[in-house]
């Protein structure tokens, strides 16, 4: 077994209860992501 340091994980920007479950579980907040798609069909 590997000894690791940290975990992470993530959630919806506006899931708030999720964002307020993971501080209280000690989790800090690291950024924030907007994805972006594009389709390729002609």
């Amino acid at each position: 077994m590997r000894n690791f340091t940290e975990i992470a994980s993530d959630t919806e920007l506006e899931n708030a209860q999720s964002q307020a479950v993971h501080a209280a579980l000690g989790y800090e907040e690291v950024e924030r992501l907007v994805t972006y798609r594009k389709s390729l069909r002609v």
